[in-house]
């Protein structure tokens, strides 16, 4: 089972929200992205100037819901003395649209498969920007698709809001070196989850289908910098949710138990996780188990090769886990653990009594180290002679690490424990 934000499979290290330099206006960061990279021989860092967060006076929202085939609203989208009108329609086959049109009712620019448009209005420092929600076709169990965009006075259209930037690396043949960089990922959707307007800024919301059920939560803001339309940027530091007790959760084996417990502690939910503990060892086993608070959501739990022994009321149960810290920087690192429990069957549940964590010793520990590895492999090198400029992208996956040049083939797989390269694909 992975624990992990919904958005895509590339988390944590290829949308590493919070970008290097920005100043946000006062607001927090997140804590495992909040010191500057150390430096490092084999890869040298580009800082990349200030991005600064525009605060909205006003956010507005329509959507089509229930048996709507049509909903409007108004707003000076263009910055000239005229009030454009938005306009979502739906066809009798489920098929919406969205048409902006000026004061004299020409059509300015149209997009398909709209369900939601939310505003955000800043008043005199910039033009709005729209934030557009993906129809049926862009929406699954965990979420929509959404893009922005904004209007160019000087191209006369609109155009898109860039999407979050992420650590990647470019390689230096001269040196044999990389640099690492802020990249934008134009093959990656731009926002995926739930957003909802929130004390008049945008709240993200991504699932992390694990056995609570829980929910990564980020504040979203925008940035005019970063590229011509601006830049989607999120700040301060993740919550989740449900973050209080949960007493009707349904753990219906020893090891359920002791992954329920594994997923509360990396999430540093105390309420959830501890009641799962047997009474008078609690703060202690908790206490014990602190390293895992350092991999969040990144979490992944190997609940296919569990070990379990059954002895009566009580069970040994052992599993391994991983995970990132420090996933939205250059210097990510993995980790992994030997976790184990005894967990003892008290009134037909689950109470752990026992537990352990063993850390386990991996040869590629950090992207460094891939970095290092990878410049070496022969295939790699026949690939960045094809396309020098390729930016380089390195994501943790349980206790791999996949590297891709510009997120399409080659790419290549390295064994976290052992540094074996594995080539997937040419």
């Amino acid at each position: 089972m992975r624990l992990r934000r919904t958005m895509r499979g590339l988390w944590p290290l290829v949308l590493g929200f919070v970008v290097w330099g920005i100043s946000a206006c006062g607001l927090g960061s997140h804590p495992q992205a909040s010191g500057r990279p150390r430096p490092h021989p084999l890869v040298a860092v580009t800082r990349t100037p200030p991005l600064i967060t525009l605060k909205p006076t006003a956010i507005a929202v329509e959507r089509l819901s229930g048996s709507q085939t049509r909903a409007r609203m108004h707003a000076n989208l263009t910055g000239l003395s005229q009030t454009d009108t938005l306009s979502l329609t739906m066809n009798p086959t489920g098929q919406s649209q969205l048409a902006i049109t000026d004061a004299a009712g020409q059509t300015i620019w149209s997009k398909s498969s709209v369900d939601s448009v939310t505003i955000l209005k800043f008043g005199r420092p910039h033009l709005p920007v729209i934030l557009l929600q993906g129809g049926l076709n862009y929406c699954g169990s965990g979420g929509c698709q959404y893009q922005g965009y904004t209007w160019s006075p000087h191209r006369h259209h609109f155009i898109t809001v860039g999407n979050p930037t992420s650590p990647a690396f470019r390689y230096e043949a001269n040196t044999k070196t990389f640099r690492a960089i802020q990249a934008s990922m134009a093959n990656v959707d731009a926002l995926f989850g739930f957003i909802a307007v929130q004390n008049h800024h945008l709240q993200l919301l991504e699932r992390t289908y694990d056995l609570w059920q829980h929910a990564v939560i980020q504040s979203l803001h925008y940035a005019a910098g970063g590229t011509p339309g601006g830049r989607w940027v999120i700040s301060g530091p993740a919550e989740y949710e449900p973050g209080g007790s949960e007493p009707n959760l349904l753990l219906t084996s020893p090891g359920a138990v002791w992954t329920a417990f594994l997923e509360a502690r990396s999430l540093d939910l105390p309420l959830q996780g501890q009641p799962l503990i047997a009474t008078g060892r609690q703060h202690r086993i908790w206490n014990a188990m602190a390293p895992l608070a350092r991999l969040g959501e990144s979490l992944t739990i190997d609940t296919l090769n569990p070990k379990t022994v059954v002895q009566g009321d009580h069970a040994d149960v052992s599993v391994l886990v991983s995970g990132v810290i420090q996933g939205s920087s250059p210097d990510a690192r993995m980790a992994s653990y030997w976790v184990g429990a005894e967990v003892f069957s008290v009134a037909g549940t689950g109470v752990i009594e026992h537990a352990s964590i063993d850390p386990i010793h991996l040869k590629v520990s950090s992207v460094y180290a891939v970095l290092r590895r990878i410049r070496r492999n022969v295939t790699f090198q026949r690939a960045l002679h094809k396309n020098p400029k390729a930016l380089v992208i390195v994501t943790p996956q349980g206790l791999t690490w996949e590297v891709a040049l510009n997120q399409t083939p080659p790419m290549w797989s390295l064994d976290a424990k052992t540094g074996a390269i594995q080539s997937l694909g040419s």
